[in-house]
Formats: structure tokens, C-alpha cells, sequence
């Protein structure tokens, strides 16, 4: 039995270190990339409602074609205006700077 656990546990150590390998890749291959976000804006161009992680990911999902997960994606100052921002995305071992455009949904 004992040597049952140590198998599972080695099985899920490495499913782990893989799976933030992937991560690392998907991270990577979005350096210097935008994504488009289409949001409610007042006219003075404030966003009814800030976009957050989730939206991001979403567009990355829809732009890019890779899930990234919510943890990963970070703002250096919440997204309140249409406008381009900066999203940061993290891995293990990388961090890279995603560009943001909001535009106003019509």
C-alpha cells in the first residue's frame, strides 16, 4: 500500500510540474500580444462596470485560443476606462505584460 501512495504521489507531482510547464508555454506565447474587450461606457468614457480577470481570459480564450486561468492574470491598476491598459500574466517562472483595449459596446 505504502508503495501504492508513493506511485500516486509521484503520478500527480509530475501531472503537476507538466501542467505548469503548459502554463509557462501559454504565458510565453503571449508576450507583446493585445486582446479586445467590448464593454458599457459612458459617454465621457467610463466603464459602467471595471473588467476583471475573468473577462480577460475569456477574450484570450476567444482571441488566442488558450485558457488561462483567472490566478494567472493580474491588473496593475483597475480597469475603469476605455482605452488600452496593461495585464499582467504569470506563470511559475515568467511574467509578461498583455495589451488591453476596451472599446465601447455600441
Amino acid at each position: 500500500k505504502i508503495a501504492q501512495i508513493e506511485a500516486k504521489k509521484a503520478e500527480a507531482k509530475a501531472a503537476q510540474a507538466k501542467e505548469a510547464e503548459q502554463l509557462d508555454a501559454k504565458v510565453m506565447s503571449l508576450r507583446g500580444k493585445k486582446v479586445s474587450i467590448s464593454a458599457r461606457a459612458t459617454e465621457k468614457g467610463g466603464l459602467f462596470k471595471a473588467v476583471h480577470e475573468k473577462d480577460v481570459a475569456k477574450a484570450i480564450l476567444g482571441e488566442h485560443s488558450l485558457v488561462i486561468p483567472e490566478g494567472s492574470i493580474s491588473f496593475p491598476q483597475p480597469v475603469k476606462t476605455l482605452g488600452e491598459h496593461a495585464v499582467l500574466l504569470s506563470s511559475d517562472s515568467h511574467k509578461v505584460e498583455l495589451g488591453l483595449v476596451v472599446t465601447a459596446t455600441a
